[in-house]
Formats: C-alpha cells, structure tokens, sequence
C-alpha cells in the first residue's frame, strides 16, 4: 500500500492498534480522524506527507513515531490529541501546518531534530517547550572552540521567549493560553533565525 486515503479509518472508534508498512507515502485527510481508542502510531521513513486532520480527535493517542523521510505534516493533523504528552520531529521535517498539534493538552516536550517551519498557532493550546537538540550540540563545539564572540552575541538574545543556558538545550517555551501576537510572533522568528545563522 503506498496510500491511506481520506476518511479511510475515520471514526474507527475501537481501533486501538495500526501496523503501517514501508513503502506508504502519504496518510490523507481525515484518514484516522475520531480513532478514540487509537493508542500508537508508527510511521515509516517512506511517508513523506500527512495531510491535514489526520489524526485529528485521536484522544487515546500517546505514542507517535515520525520517522526520518517525513517532510510535511497538515493542518490540524494532530489536533485535540490530549493523551499525547511528547514528540520527535525528525530533521527530515520541512513545515507543519498551522494548528498541527492543536489542543494537545498535555503536549510537555516538542524536540526538533531539524528545524521545521510552523506558524504562532501550530501548537495553540498546548503547554509545550520546543527544544532543539542539534542546535545546542552545534552551540557547544563553538564554545569549545573558542569562539567566545558567537556565544556572547546570542546570549545577548537570549530572553523569556528563547531560553539557553551552557550544557542546556536551546528551547522555546509555547504559551497554552497562546498570548502571543502575530507580530512578537515574527519578531521571535527573527531573534531565532539570527541565532540559527551565528551558530
């Protein structure tokens, strides 16, 4: 099978359990949307695309593995999955759709292998601090070696809304209340990008 198409599972609500085989690429639009006892899902590195509302309503849902070959997740692709509490985004990964991992309420940890793109509302309501482990590697050897100018010039951006401290991960802490606005939004974007083209 290379494709799950629309509505394929939806409303499966006993569904607990999916084995996906390697050679799908794409997962479509509401294609597991109201699994509500759908546990698990393991994605293989041969999908590429998971289209928006997916999973959507997937309450149950604590366990997502995105493997490496991922490059886009849709709107709204994981929204109101409250079980979930982690994810690993791998460095495959180009863009998550807005309100991707909307209302995933207990959503504590995102770690970015790579660095995505995703907008203010990808993960509106959820109390998540996206860490990005790669970065901070990369931050380390540059400290190491010596280059006090570069560690100087991003603590001087480091503030409330990126958070770096030495032998720690680079994280950015998401409001559940979304109180951000679309322009310190961008602004913070701009911070991050500086500091992604100084490391």
């Amino acid at each position: 099978m290379t494709n799950i198409g629309k509505l394929a599972f939806c409303n499966c609500t006993g569904l607990k359990k999916v084995v996906l085989n390697e050679g799908l690429v794409s997962v479509e639009k509401y294609a597991f949307q109201e699994c509500h006892t759908l546990e698990s899902i393991t994605l293989p590195s041969t999908v590429t695309n998971i289209n928006e509302n997916a999973f959507t309503f997937c309450r149950s849902l604590k366990k997502v593995v995105l493997n490496e070959g991922l490059e886009k997740i849709g709107c709204n692709t994981f929204g109101g999955c409250e079980s979930l509490e982690s994810i690993t985004l791998p460095s495959s990964l180009v863009e998550i759709g807005k309100y991707g991992f909307n209302m995933c309420t207990n959503l504590r940890e995102v770690v970015c292998i790579g660095l995505p793109k995703f907008a203010h509302n990808t993960f509106s309501g959820c109390p998540t601090r996206i860490t990005f482990p790669n970065l901070s590697s990369r931050l380390e050897d540059i400290i190491q070696a010596g280059q006090v100018n570069v560690q100087n010039k991003i603590q001087r951006y480091i503030n409330q809304d990126i958070v770096w401290r030495r032998g720690g991960a680079i994280s950015i802490p998401m409001d559940a209340e979304e109180t951000r606005s679309r322009d310190e939004w961008n602004t913070l974007k701009q911070r991050f990008g500086q500091i992604v083209k100084w490391i």
